[in-house]
């Protein structure tokens, strides 16, 4: 049965591609040194006094356009945001633009993108057509591996960059990659690889309703732990009368995409695969007692339907009317008029909370296994968009790229993050 089952899961979470641990690195906020025109690639950053000063390249580029390929609004879920805008009202979109002014001015570019539902569907014909017209593509990352597996998309590796900075995601680096191969990463340019890591939200007042432990104290002792979790929401079972909406623990997501399981499994230290002597390996195999262990704890509660209610049953029960793009949006409003104690996903979807009674919402890590574990991890979600470089050398500068990204990414620190 525990093979049978390593074999299920291997399957079931390989669909939803790899795992990325989101990790916090310290923003450098000093000042840029400018070394001019000396090669690809940047002089080492210079430390003083504790303090590091990046260096970067500047090489003029002809007032040329640097294109970035994106995923738009009209795509519905996932589009890309804060890449370009000419909107200086909203604090985020000033900062935006603050953002690419300076790097504009230091390449001699401007800073454009080409949008549409899914960017990652012309780029064969782009590529082999001879027809690219643009620097880099933002998309989906689990479209994107289909490129990468027909050569369509240029290895970062072959570029010189040096992903320590803090302004590359070091994970995506490490984990994202083939063997040499790194055919997307993620970077601070977009915020879509942070957005993209799906935690808990809780609700306060539900919290302070039925005596429970604040979870932050339980993060404060590190004592965030799967049981801990599971016991408060098995604290909250559905009081109301059948066929209606009452109350649960945790508003339930099911599937291969998204699904509770996959993220607890993540958050418990699962690793779905791993390299060894340059060979892909599937980390199940000396794993299957500590998954059994955690599927049977998951499942007592989960499979409790007067503690856990998935996004469909939610959407049945619910009587109290509204317009919402799906069940999704439905569901999320229901957790923000307190119907459930937990829902979990990323930072993106906060805004749907703003409206909550008392004290509102609460967010904490995906619960370690056992206080032994050190580290909280999370799984990022496979729509979530990230960059990739389309492999056509006649239209794309890659060494044009390195030093544009590079800068690029570093001056979200500065500006972006502040605001």
């Amino acid at each position: 049965m525990k093979k049978n089952l390593s074999i299920l899961l291997a399957a079931l979470m390989l669909l939803a591609t790899l795992a990325g641990a989101v990790a916090c690195a310290e923003k450098p906020a000093n000042t840029d040194s400018t070394t001019a025109n000396a090669g690809t690639q940047a002089t080492p950053d210079e430390t003083t006094n504790g303090e590091t000063t990046p260096q970067f390249v500047f090489k003029n580029y002809g007032d040329t356009n640097f294109v970035v390929y994106m995923r738009n609004e009209s795509a519905g879920s996932y589009p890309g945001r804060y890449i370009d805008t000419e909107d200086v009202s909203e604090t985020i979109s000033a900062a935006v633009y603050q953002r690419n002014s300076i790097v504009e001015s230091q390449f001699g570019i401007k800073i454009e993108t080409i949008q549409t539902a899914d960017p990652y569907k012309t780029v064969e014909n782009d590529v082999k057509g001879d027809s690219v017209e643009y620097d880099v593509i933002l998309d989906r990352r689990s479209y994107l591996s289909s490129l990468a597996k027909k050569g369509l998309l240029h290895n970062f590796n072959d570029m010189e960059i040096d992903f320590s900075r803090p302004w590359w995601d070091k994970n995506t680096v490490e984990q994202y990659a083939i063997g040499d191969k790194l055919y997307f990463v993620g970077n601070d340019i977009s915020v879509a690889n942070l957005s993209g890591a799906r935690f808990f939200y809780f609700n306060k007042k539900m919290v302070e309703d039925y005596h429970l432990t604040d979870p932050y104290s339980f993060v404060e002792k590190n004592e965030w732990i799967l049981d801990n979790f599971l016991t408060m929401v098995k604290s909250v079972v559905n009081g109301e009368a059948e066929g209606t909406l009452g109350t649960y623990g945790i508003l339930l997501e099911t599937g291969d995409a998204n699904g509770n399981y996959m993220h607890l499994l993540t958050g418990c230290g699962v690793r779905q695969t791993y390299w060894e002597d340059g060979n892909l390996i599937s980390a199940f195999d000396n794993q299957s007692e500590k998954i059994q262990t955690i599927f049977d704890k998951i499942n007592v509660v989960f499979k409790d339907p007067t503690i856990a209610c998935d996004y469909t049953t939610a959407e049945k029960l619910d009587t109290s009317g509204g317009t919402f793009a799906n069940k999704y949006d439905r569901g999320r409003n229901n957790f923000a008029m307190g119907h459930f104690l937990f829902v979990q996903n990323g930072m993106g979807i906060a805004a749907q909370f703003s409206e909550m009674e008392g004290e509102g919402y609460g967010i904490v890590p995906n619960p370690k296994y056992d206080s032994d574990q050190e580290n909280y991890a999370h799984k990022i979600d496979k729509y979530s968009l990230i960059f990739c470089i389309p492999e056509s050398a006649s239209h794309v500068d890659f060494e044009k790229d390195a030093l544009v990204l590079d800068y690029w990414a570093h001056q979200w620190s500065l500006t972006v993050v502040p605001a």
